[in-house]
């Protein structure tokens, strides 16, 4: 920590001399990069995922994610040059952040907090909470639903002309279903809609309405305002979905609602395996559950009410009003959850203890002798450092299975075994977890320098960042974490011909090398 603060002296006190009593409010741009890039400890690598497809949106073209940052950090969050943007933008389907310098290293105390917004004109708009406890590398997978392509466990209607204004209302009532009649949205005539500005909407009106499955994985990972949330105090707490619901409308003019005149009637199915976590039992028909929305000023969930449960045709259904678009939540949000949190070690061979580890976690609740799943999240760090799972029910068992943090295969480890946590809470211990290499796999030691061309060419060795490599003339990506300026490489040969790559500026920069016979692999990045 002193080395740091002397850094940063050294560095205002240059700018003062360069400068007078100029700020430097954009950023680091024009002083990280030009003395030391070792001050930037934390990242994250943000991928964005098709939902229905598995694969990085944007992955193979030239498909762009724009993302907005809220929430109370949002002014620490950088992109790789240091520089804090209004709109950051993916590429090939990966987003590279960084976290200022300036601001406390993130720990069980200090942990960052902000917002994801994600949008892409093909896709549903998503909200995804962030709070993140450690240096290095942090990585995060977001979900992206299609709005032509919907995923297992989520319906909807794809956008569609289907009403009409006149005068400023609607000329007819509208009854809208999605695909698989899971849910419908009736909306009488003579509703008027208008935009955040106050404007009206005029003439043909498209709508998107969307359901997602409660009870149900894919339901709940995809779901576009995250597995873990907080509500209108700030409390963290889970999310237990019954079901999820989006509801958009615009003109032609691009003028999207956030008001009617007249709340609109809601009916959605509700899978009977739902859950209720105050009964412990499953949901029945009589019992009452809360209705949230995600107010998009606060990014927080608000009460919205509650709705009993009914049956109709054999189906548990919601009755519910709803009296703005956007998105909402039918079900619980529990706040009891443990004050401490769970501690995953792996265990490794000592010859492999430098070669980082990433892993999307996915955790299950005991109900009854069943399992339910309650959140993903993704883990990483170097194969000696613990990882930290906060957030999670107290007086709980979990069961936690692991899967590949790309999108094809963990390029080092093999898959762990599923872990058990109990009494966690109170314990503090490990648990530990297997890192074990793929039999026969091969590692080839890279060393990444960055070339500075806008200051003099000046070189650095980064400290922590996230990038990714593939063999030329294929199409898989795989993740790439640089700690130290070093990473690895799995099962190259001599001669062979790779690409390393980082989303830097909005754009997308590349390098390709060829294996030599060399204890490492000299990478030089060219950065503008």
């Amino acid at each position: 920590m002193k080395s740091r603060k002397i850094h940063l002296l050294f560095l205002l006190m240059l700018l003062s001399l360069l400068s007078g009593c100029k700020k430097v409010e954009s950023g680091l741009a024009d002083i990280i990069w030009q003395i030391n890039f070792d001050l930037v400890t934390t990242t994250w690598d943000v991928q964005f995922i098709d939902a229905a497809t598995g694969l990085p949106v944007g992955a193979n073209n030239n498909d762009r994610i724009e993302v907005t940052i809220t929430g109370g950090d949002k002014n620490n969050i950088l992109d790789l040059a240091g520089v804090r943007q209004t709109r950051f933008y993916s590429t090939k389907g990966v987003l590279a952040l960084c976290l200022h310098p300036d601001r406390a290293v993130p720990d069980p105390q200090t942990p960052v907090k902000f917002v994801i917004h994600a949008n892409h004109e093909a896709y549903l708009p998503v909200n995804v909470p962030v709070t993140s406890y450690h240096e290095g590398v942090n990585p995060i997978k977001v979900y992206l639903i299609n709005r032509s392509n919907a995923p297992e466990n989520v319906d909807l209607l794809a956008q569609t002309q289907v009403g009409r204004m006149v005068d400023g209302k609607l000329t007819d009532s509208l009854t809208l279903k999605t695909a698989l009649n899971y849910s419908t949205l009736a909306i009488a005539a003579g509703t008027e809609f208008h935009a955040a500005s106050g404007a009206q909407l005029a003439g043909d009106l498209t709508f998107a309405f969307s359901y997602w499955e409660g009870s149900t994985v894919n339901g709940l990972k995809t779901f576009p305002g995250g597995q873990v949330t907080r509500n209108i105090v700030g409390n963290p707490g889970l999310i237990y979905l019954a079901c999820g619901l989006y509801v958009d409308i615009h003109d032609a003019d691009r003028k999207y609602t956030s008001q009617v005149s007249q709340p609109m009637v809601c009916k959605a199915i509700i899978n009977k395996a739902v859950y209720n976590p105050l009964t412990k039992a499953k949901l029945v028909a009589g019992e009452t559950v809360p209705l949230w929305y995600m107010n998009p000023a606060t990014d927080l969930w608000e009460n919205k009410g509650s709705t009993i449960i009914q049956t109709i045709d054999n189906n548990l259904v919601a009755n519910l009003s709803l009296e703005s678009t956007g998105l909402y939540l039918v079900g619980w949000i529990d706040e009891n959850l443990c004050s401490s949190f769970a501690v995953l070690h792996p265990n490794t061979l000592a010859q492999f203890q430098e070669i980082p580890y990433a892993f999307t976690i996915s955790i299950f609740q005991t109900f009854n002798n069943e399992l339910r799943f309650i959140q993903s999240t993704s883990i990483s760090g170097k194969a000696t450092e613990d990882y930290d799972i906060h957030f999670l029910p107290d007086n709980s068992e979990l069961v936690v299975r692991f899967e590949p943090y790309t999108y094809e295969n963990s390029p080092y480890y093999k898959t762990p075994d599923p872990v058990f946590l109990a009494g966690f809470c109170q314990s503090g211990n490990p648990v530990n977890f297997s890192l074990q290499p793929k039999t026969g796999s091969t590692f080839k030691k890279i060393k990444v320098v960055f070339i500075d061309v806008l200051h003099n060419n000046t070189r650095y060795i980064p400290k922590v960042f996230p990038g990714c490599y593939r063999k030329s003339g294929t199409t898989v990506w795989q993740s790439a974490f640089v700690y130290g300026g070093q990473a690895y490489m799995v099962n190259t040969m001599e001669g062979d011909l790779f690409e390393m790559g980082i989303n830097f500026k909005g754009g997308f920069h590349q390098k390709q090398v060829t294996i030599g016979s060399e204890e490492y692999t000299l990478v030089e990045i060219t950065l503008e």
